[in-house]
């Protein structure tokens, strides 16, 4: 005796077998795919502009959105300058962009070949296939905007090491001989304008 018995005149069983359609497992699939994608999308764009105001303020708790003072009073930290925010965000747009069009075309190719060589695929609903290929363009698009955000901190991080490395040899060449951390916040090196 079989565990699940499907009746064949049911309407997810595919004709002219007696295999079971896997519409409601792939929607499933398809929609945690989307959603984790989403999320996903959500922590690399929040996790870069979030710091905290001072402890003074009743709003100490809550991200830099609501409250504009950092925990360090107007020091903040390089990505939060305007302009890094804007050329990170057209970085961003553009590499999504590109994600999504290098997701449509391996969508839309493997979607080829499924309608060739999968009954199963052939005989889905444009639900499906829409959810397939929606994934494959989120995930495109998420995954180039990721690899372009990895670079904008590695680019981002070299930038801040070579003034940290010029301040540094300006202050020896005056004469003063400072630790790194301190001469960060000696020489004003994050300061805010």
């Amino acid at each position: 005796m079989e565990l699940y018995s499907i009746p064949e005149d049911a309407s997810f069983a595919v004709p002219g077998s007696n295999f079971p359609f896997v519409c409601v497992p792939v929607c499933a699939l398809t929609r945690f795919i989307i959603l984790a994608i989403v999320v996903h999308g959500l922590y690399i764009h929040i996790h870069l502009p979030f710091h905290f105001t001072d402890r003074t303020s009743p709003y100490h708790r809550l991200p830099y959105c609501i409250g504009h003072i950092s925990a360090m009073g107007n020091v903040k930290p390089i990505h939060h300058e305007p302009r890094k925010i804007e050329q990170l965000s057209s970085e961003l747009l553009v590499a999504g962009a590109i994600g999504a069009v290098k997701g449509a075309v391996i969508g839309i190719t493997t979607g080829l070949a499924l309608r060739i060589l999968s009954p199963t695929y052939r005989t889905a609903r444009t639900q499906v296939k829409v959810f397939y290929h929606a994934t494959w363009i989120s995930m495109g698009a998420v995954f180039w905007a990721e690899k372009q955000l990895l670079q904008f901190e590695e680019r981002t991080m070299r930038e801040e090491q070579n003034r940290r490395t010029k301040l540094l040899d300006e202050a020896a060449e005056r004469g003063i001989y400072l630790e790194a951390d301190q001469a960060a916040s000696d020489l004003g090196l994050h300061k805010s304008e």
